[in-house]
């Protein structure tokens, strides 16, 4: 089959799966089960990000492996959570783009973690739009790549992390250091925060 790949001018599906241990044939393009957890260990994408970062980061990574590894006609499964803003957002993008709207097919499929199940769902459709996905791709790489995408993210993160210290810290030049605590014996007294 590969040769015969080599020296078609279309391209060839193969099977292809994210999950790299599932079975699966060239007739399907399957980022499924658990699709945005299984995105997750591709990039890291802050949880405390924005919903509108994190979604983007996510579809990007969603359509940057059917752009690379699948073809028109294969059969598109993703799988997410429904209680999830971002799972449901970056999935119907996802579908939406790949494939003709009309032609995606919804299914509850409950999401199983660690014994626990909750609400779910899996999209299916034809991808039909294979070339306007890379083309979208393009144009977002173009104002911002997905590497600068997620360093904003990770500076965000950090800065609000620092915020939140910085908070903490000024909390601590107003307290009330006629009172004895655990924090007053620690660090050896009264301190120039006291009023």
């Amino acid at each position: 089959m590969l040769a015969l790949c080599a020296i078609s001018v279309a391209p060839c599906s193969e099977a292809v799966a994210l999950h790299g241990n599932k079975a699966t044939d060239d007739s399907v393009c399957d980022l499924a089960p658990h699709t945005i957890e299984r995105l997750s260990r591709k990039a890291l994408v802050p949880w405390t990000a924005s919903a509108a970062d994190q979604a983007e980061a996510y579809f990007r990574l969603g359509a940057n492996f059917i752009v690379k590894n699948c073809v028109d006609k294969q059969i598109l499964i993703l799988h997410g959570s429904t209680d999830n803003q971002v799972d449901s957002l970056v999935l119907e993008n996802i579908a939406n783009r790949a494939c003709v709207a009309a032609e995606v097919r919804r299914a509850s499929l409950p999401v199983e973690r660690a014994g626990r199940s909750s609400q779910g769902i899996e999209l299916r459709c034809p991808i039909a739009k294979h070339s306007l996905l890379g083309a979208d791709l393009t144009a977002r790489e173009s104002k911002e790549s997905l590497r600068a995408l997620l360093l904003r993210m990770q500076q965000s993160n950090h800065a609000t992390s620092d915020d939140k210290k910085s908070v903490g810290v000024e909390a601590l030049g107003a307290r009330d250091c006629s009172k004895v605590s655990l924090g007053t014996v620690v660090l050896g007294g009264a301190s120039s925060g006291c009023k």
